[in-house]
């Protein structure tokens, strides 16, 4: 078959499509189909114009499984022949473009849901936005649908201001961003989460750990950057108490089993190698860390100010089902809670089941399974270390 042939079948294959989902597809998503005859999106594969012709024909069956999504973006009627599937991930969740969203959502945003996934999740607000922060990141491997997802939460969260935004803290006089031209900005989103995807989600023997501190304190304010990334700027450049101790106790945490419990008095002796900078920045990769409070902080952290970011009556539901809906995300084995459990426990008492041997060691129920949640001391508090 020569060029005009191919491109005339692929016109009439995209025809076809518009014509069961009665809809138009972006033009962006047109083009890449019209133009190449092998589909990529930030490094990763897209199905080819008959596989997604196949399974439309497939998706006229309805399902009737419960599903969730807590900001009805989504329209839970899972498989619809006006939803137009491009993508899968290894654990073959389809990637979709969304022709019936919800009461909140928009005309022709991206979702998944799957084999894995119960839950109908959004991905992105377009075709456009979706292979933007795809192609941002072409270096994410195969888990880049937790990225995704990740990414769009944390840029629904920090457009949602009043939910993360303190107009009363204390902050507010001396942490503003300063614009090119000395404006000022507003405080600082910090975004944060799973430090790097590869690392994380290795299938090994590592236990995936999600620490809970209270706030980031960056100097991303002085540079002009309205929302900064607690991986990109702590991970290749550790240094300081918190990042050190972080490290420390993931060494510890990978290196213990069910049949010995690691000596963390070996990371003193220098034993395992975790004085050089390179192997504290490996341990790091292999960690999710999130803030409770999610603009940018101090030194210190005022109390006052923390809670106030989660006692708003404004907002207090919203802000609890964006934390939940991330730690969903993470999907860790293991919380360490680094002095935040007593608001941690405020938050999901519902979802906690106290420890009866080991008092400050818990459950906490994810979305699906869950998690060991330890109740433990900042990072940066002189002893932390001593009573490992």
């Amino acid at each position: 078959m020569n060029n005009t042939d191919k491109f005339i079948e692929k016109e009439n294959q995209i025809r076809k499509i518009e014509e069961m989902c009665k809809h138009k597809l972006p033009e962006k998503f047109k083009e890449l189909y019209l133009n190449n005859d092998i589909v990529m999106i930030g490094g990763k594969r897209c199905l080819a114009l008959s596989e997604i012709i196949l399974l439309m024909e497939a998706s006229i069956e309805k399902d009737n499984l419960e599903r969730y999504d807590f900001n009805n973006k989504v329209n839970q009627e899972a498989y619809c022949i006006e939803r137009v599937p491009f993508m899968q991930d290894d654990r073959m969740n389809n990637v979709y473009i969304d022709y019936i969203p919800g009461n909140e959502g928009k005309v022709g945003q991206i979702i998944t849901y799957g084999i894995e996934t119960n839950d109908i999740m959004l991905c992105s607000n377009s075709f456009d936005e979706f292979k933007e922060t795809m192609e941002a990141k072409p270096d994410i491997g195969e888990n880049w649908l937790d990225y995704i997802l990740m990414e769009n939460l944390l840029d629904q969260w920090s457009k949602d201001t009043e939910c993360w935004l303190n107009k009363n803290s204390v902050r507010n006089s001396t942490r503003k961003i300063t614009g090119n031209n000395g404006e000022m900005l507003g405080e600082l989103f910090v975004k944060d989460g799973i430090m790097n995807y590869e690392e994380y989600l290795k299938d090994d023997n590592n236990p995936r750990i999600l620490y809970i501190t209270k706030e980031a304190y960056t100097n991303a304010g002085e540079k002009g950057k309205e929302i900064s990334n607690l991986a990109d700027d702590t991970i290749d450049c550790v240094k300081g108490l918190f990042w050190s101790r972080l490290s420390e106790w993931t060494y510890g945490i990978q290196n213990t089993n069910k049949y010995e419990i690691y000596d963390f008095n070996k990371i003193k002796e220098g034993e395992n190698g975790l004085n050089s900078k390179t192997e504290m920045e490996k341990a790091l990769r292999r960690v999710a860390v999130i803030n409770l409070k999610k603009s940018d902080g101090d030194t210190e952290t005022n109390m006052n100010d923390l809670t106030g970011y989660f006692n708003s009556n404004n907002c207090k539901e919203k802000y609890i089902n964006y934390l939940e809906e991330q730690i969903n995300i993470i999907n860790p084995q293991i919380i360490v809670c680094c002095g935040t459990f007593s608001i941690f426990n405020d938050i999901f008492k519902e979802k906690i089941e106290k420890g009866k041997s080991m008092k400050r060691i818990n459950k906490f129920k994810l979305k699906y399974g869950e998690a060991f949640l330890i109740d433990y001391y900042h990072p940066s508090w002189p002893n932390s270390s001593e009573l490992l």
